[in-house]
Order: C-alpha cells, then sequence, then structure tokens
C-alpha cells in the first residue's frame, strides 16, 4: 500500500487549518456573518480529514505488520509442534485498527450533537441583520483564493476516492467541496455587499446555517441507518459522508439510483453504455443547471405599477420596512422569503345585491318585470302606509350596488383579516340591509337616493376604520331599484296610479297657479278704473262750478256781450267739421240753383299749384 492517501488527507487537514485561521481572522475583523456560516463546514472537512488519515494510516501500517509477520513465520517443515489450534497471531496495529474503526460508527452522532448545537448557538447568539463593513473587499478576495484552492482539493481527493484502497477520502472531498462552493458564496455575498446591497451577508449567513441544520439531520439519518440498514458494516464505515453534498457539488451522484434501478429492470447494465454515459456527464448536469438557475430567479420580484409589494420572510412581514414600490427588487430565494402583492395603486370594484356577469350584454333600456342581472337578492324594506294596518309593514325590493375602493393601508388589508374583500362586502351589506329596513320603499324609489348613499357611505367609512381593514370607500351607488319580478305588474299598476294623482295634482296647481293672477289681476284693473272715473268726475265738477263762477261773473259785468260772446262760441262750435255755402241772392227770388256738393277728384298734380292773382301777369 502507497502513502498516497495519507498525504492527501494530510494536505487536506493542513489547508484546513489554514483556511480556519485565515477566515477566524477575517470574520473577527471584517464582522461578517458569512465567516460565521462558513466555520462548521471548514471544521467538519477539518474533522473528516484526520478521521481519514487515522484510518488510511493504521490501515497501512496493520497491512505493514501482518506482512512483516507474514514473512518471518517457520514453514511447516521447520516446526516442532503443530499449532493449528494456536489462535490468531497477536497483531498489536491491526488489533488498534479494529478498535478504531469500532469508533467510528459513533463519529456520525457526536458530529450530529456538534452541529446541531453550533447552529442553535449561531441561531441564537448572532444578530442577522444588515451590517456596514469597511474590509468587504479583503473578505472577498479572501474567499475567492479560498475557494479556488479548496476546489482543487475537492476535486483532487474526490479522483483518488474512485480507487477502492482510498474510497475513505470520499467524505472529506466532499465536505471540501461543500466549503469550496460555500466560500465562493460567501465571496459573491461580499461583492454584493460592496456594491450595497447589504442584506446579501445576512442572506447568505442564514443560508449556510439552514445547510448546517440540513446536515445535522442527514447525520442522524446515517447513524439510524447504520444501525438498522442491512449493509451496516458498509454503513458504519461511512456514516459521517454526507450525501447530500455531494449530491449538490457533483451532479453526475443524481443519476447513480435510476441507473442502478434501471440496470436491474433490463439484467444488465445499460447506465454504461455511451448514451447513458452522455446524459449522466452533459444533459443531466445541464438540467440541473436549469434548475438552479429557475430556482435561482425565485430571488427577484417585480412589483407591478398598480401594486404594492409586501416582503415576507418565513410568512412574516420583513420588518421595520417590508413595503416594496413598483420596480425590480430583491429577494431570498422561495422558501426562505416571498412577496405578497396588493394592489394598492388602483380603484378595486365590488357589486352589492346582484351576481355581476360582464360576458352578458345588457340592453341599454330595462323594465321592472324583467330581470336586471342573472342573480338578484332581495331586501327588506319598512312600509309606512300600513301603518295601524293588520298588514305586514314591510315590503320587498332589488337593487345594484356598486362599491369602489382603495387601499390605503397593504398591511392592515393583507395580514388582519384572511379575506379582507369579504369583510367588506359583509359589512356593506350589514349597513345597506339596517338602511333598508328603516326607510319606506318610496323614499328608495324617489329622488332621495343620493341622500342615502351618502348615508351609506359615511357609515361604512366609519366601520372600515374601527375594524382596521385599511380600505378608503371611493364610491358607493344605487341603481337597479326595483321591486321583485313576480309583483313588478301589480306594482307598476300602483306606480302608474299614483303618477295620474300626481299629474291631476300638479295639474290644479297649475290651473290655480293660472286662475289666481288673473283674477287678481282683474280685480286690480277694475279697482283703478272705479278710481279714476271717480277722479274724473270729480275734477270734472270742480272744472264745471269753477267755470259757472267764472261765467257769472262776466255775465255780471258784461251781460251784452257775454250773450254776443256765448252766440258767436256756440255758432262756432256748431260750424265746426261741416261745410258752409254762402249764396248771395235775394230771399224773394225764385231761381233754382244747382249744387255740386261732392268733393272734386284729384286728377294730377298740377290741381296743388296756387291760383294765380287776378289782375298780375306773370
Amino acid at each position: 500500500m502507497t502513502r498516497t492517501g495519507e498525504r492527501a488527507a494530510l494536505v487536506s487537514a493542513g489547508l484546513m487549518v489554514l483556511s480556519i485561521a485565515a477566515s477566524s481572522a477575517m470574520g473577527s475583523r471584517s464582522g461578517l456573518l458569512v465567516f460565521s456560516g462558513l466555520m462548521p463546514f471548514q471544521m467538519l472537512a477539518l474533522i473528516q480529514s484526520c478521521v481519514v488519515y487515522l484510518r488510511l494510516r493504521l490501515e497501512r501500517m496493520a497491512f505493514e505488520e501482518a506482512r512483516d509477520l507474514a514473512g518471518q513465520a517457520p514453514t511447516a517443515d521447520s516446526r516442532l509442534f503443530d499449532e493449528t489450534s494456536g489462535g490468531d497471531l497477536p497483531l498489536t496495529l491491526s488489533r488498534t485498527r479494529h478498535q478504531v474503526e469500532g469508533i467510528v460508527p459513533f463519529i456520525a452522532p457526536v458530529l450530529a450533537i456538534l452541529t446541531a448545537t453550533w447552529a442553535w448557538t449561531l441561531y441564537r447568539d448572532l444578530v442577522w441583520t444588515a451590517r456596514e463593513s469597511s474590509f468587504d473587499l479583503p473578505a472577498m478576495a479572501l474567499l475567492a483564493g479560498q475557494g479556488f484552492v479548496l476546489f482543487l482539493l475537492h476535486r483532487y481527493l474526490l479522483g483518488l476516492a474512485g480507487e477502492p484502497s482510498l474510497r475513505w477520502l470520499r467524505g472529506p472531498g466532499v465536505m471540501t467541496g461543500v466549503t469550496a462552493y460555500g466560500s465562493v458564496a460567501a465571496a459573491l455575498a461580499c461583492l454584493a455587499h460592496h456594491v450595497g446591497l447589504v442584506q446579501a451577508d445576512a442572506w447568505i449567513g442564514m443560508t449556510l446555517v439552514v445547510l448546517l441544520v440540513v446536515h445535522t439531520v442527514e447525520l442522524v439519518w446515517n447513524s439510524l441507518l447504520s444501525i438498522y440498514s442491512p449493509h451496516r458494516d458498509t454503513q458504519k464505515a461511512t456514516s459521517y459522508e454526507t450525501k447530500l453534498g455531494a449530491w449538490l457539488i457533483h451532479p453526475s451522484e443524481w443519476t447513480k439510483p435510476l441507473s442502478e434501478s434501471v440496470d436491474y429492470q433490463f439484467g444488465f447494465s445499460i447506465s454504461r453504455t455511451w448514451f447513458a454515459r452522455f446524459l449522466r456527464r452533459a444533459l443531466l448536469p445541464f438540467v440541473g443547471f436549469q434548475i438552479l438557475v429557475i430556482y435561482a430567479l425565485s430571488s427577484m420580484a417585480i412589483i407591478g405599477p398598480n401594486d404594492v409589494g409586501i416582503k415576507e420572510r418565513f410568512g412574516k412581514p420583513v420588518q421595520p420596512d417590508p413595503l416594496l414600490m413598483s420596480g425590480f427588487h430583491w429577494k431570498w430565494p422561495w422558501p426562505f422569503e416571498a412577496v405578497r402583492r396588493v394592489p394598492a395603486r388602483m380603484a378595486l370594484l365590488t357589486h352589492l345585491g346582484v351576481d355581476v356577469d360582464d360576458t352578458l350584454l345588457r340592453p341599454p333600456q330595462i323594465l321592472w318585470t324583467v330581470p336586471h342581472f342573472p342573480g338578484e337578492d332581495l331586501f327588506v324594506t319598512a312600509s309606512l302606509s300600513h301603518k295601524g294596518s293588520s298588514a305586514v309593514p314591510i315590503n320587498l325590493i332589488s337593487l345594484h350596488l356598486p362599491l369602489e375602493f382603495s387601499i390605503t393601508n397593504a398591511l392592515d388589508y393583507a395580514y388582519r383579516y384572511a379575506n379582507p374583500n369579504q369583510v367588506l362586502r359583509d359589512t356593506a351589506y350589514r349597513i345597506l340591509t339596517r338602511e333598508l329596513s328603516s326607510r319606506d320603499i318610496g323614499e328608495w324609489l324617489s329622488s332621495h337616493r343620493t341622500e342615502i348613499a351618502d348615508i351609506i357611505h359615511r357609515e361604512l367609512q366609519a366601520e372600515c376604520d374601527r375594524l382596521a381593514l385599511g380600505v378608503k370607500i371611493d364610491f358607493i351607488g344605487l341603481q337597479g331599484l326595483h321591486p321583485p319580478i313576480q309583483v313588478a305588474d301589480a306594482f307598476q299598476s300602483v306606480v302608474g296610479a299614483l303618477e295620474e294623482k300626481e299629474a291631476a295634482i300638479l295639474e290644479a296647481r297649475a290651473y290655480t297657479n293660472r286662475i289666481l293672477p288673473l283674477a287678481t289681476a282683474d280685480a286690480t284693473a277694475r279697482v283703478s278704473l272705479a278710481e279714476a272715473y271717480r277722479d274724473r268726475r270729480t275734477k270734472l265738477s270742480e272744472a264745471e262750478v269753477a267755470q259757472f263762477h267764472n261765467r257769472k261773473r262776466a255775465a255780471d259785468t258784461a251781460p251784452d256781450v257775454y250773450r254776443a260772446r256765448l252766440a258767436m262760441e256756440a255758432l262756432h262750435a256748431g260750424l265746426i267739421g261741416n261745410r258752409l255755402v254762402l249764396l248771395a241772392t235775394p230771399s224773394a227770388s225764385s231761381e233754382v240753383l244747382w249744387l255740386n256738393l261732392e268733393d272734386d277728384p284729384f286728377t294730377s298734380v298740377f290741381e296743388m299749384v296756387p291760383l294765380e292773382p287776378e289782375g298780375i301777369n306773370p
């Protein structure tokens, strides 16, 4: 046996010691959490390297001791006594190796206890929040170099583990690979921390702690398998190795159980064909890479312009500021963090009293005798007209109440109630039912609907504020109010009679409004005419009295002159407007005169020329 495996295990242990020392120094200097999360994996790789080194060394020394004793043993011809019943040779190193192999099955439980304690200590004592650090770039350089060196060591150990005699190197090789990949992830976290994403340090650190918990569960499972598995000897020898880590860093391991099952089903080694090797080496790793990329995409969240995102960590909002505005955001991958989207930047609409089907076309005019919507609720209203009678003082009515609201507090809306929309609808139904039962149906079918809608709006907003629902009521409308379809015809007849009654009342009021002003005007005119006649007769009487007194004074002063003047005035008054013809004929003449008293017809404008005076020549 060669010492290649021992040297490889010893080199692995030495590099792990240097890695632990460098990580401890940089972790205490920088304060980054990734170093605390990476330290348990480095210690596990160191412990496994030391165990494998001890096992390989004892196995080699026991083999050499057995070979040397076999070379010094006497031949059968030179023996004086037959020692066939004498027992085994006293090989000290072989006995020591067997004792060490008996201790190996207990390594997995001890490591499980150690890792569980370590994980709990890290989770309890460390503050997993974003922190500033000025050593992020040196830490990134250290982790990147450490990851590169450990990756080369990991590939070297796995290459040696391919030999059956060096199979035990697989454990430290896998754990070294896990540490290498963890170092690369930690280096990326330091880079993200440097560019401003300070949460990346806590994310990667917590991820490493979660992986440590998973490895603890695997160690416990391997310990149980080493006790109850049919292949107990093989399981005991490798119970501290991590198969999940091998699947994580070596995708070809995923196909090994499947290949064994296929070989068993077909009866020959189909997994060793070129096609199976191609699938295992090329296609399956590519598919695995795609799966990892798709899983990594769960770390991105895009919030639309109408939404507000709430970042959740293990189902609870991340404090102190869990709200995400529209845009692109980073988060932990699922299931560690998720984003709940709330439509807080758009108007939301719900319908009360009806079942709205947007696919159905509604006619522009709908009568009471046909359904307005596919499903309509019936509400109870008061009936003041039946007050004091034996009839039940209620009526039934159907209505459509569109309710528009917007979200003002996304946290209250998302977390106070399992179904906030249903809570809002139930609250609106309760307030609407209370208002309906306190008012007559005539108020709902009349012009009071706007006032009633305002009252419902105020009461619903106050109730939503009391319940801390996180919404603002923007609009409430009362539409499509009508009696039940079964009594719509009778109700429409009653409404028609009421309309005729109102029309007659309005017509009488119009007649009253038309006649009263006319009667008032006629009475006023008659009074005015009587007053004018009275004033005229009074003034005329006064004037006649004054005229009589004046004439009496004139007659007393000059009776003859007065009488002559009166005669002339009477003659003048009688001749006004009459044609007068004077004839100078003797009174006893018997001459007959023919007079043409007709007016001369108007023949031309020349007749309008004045006559020239006699005796004047032009």
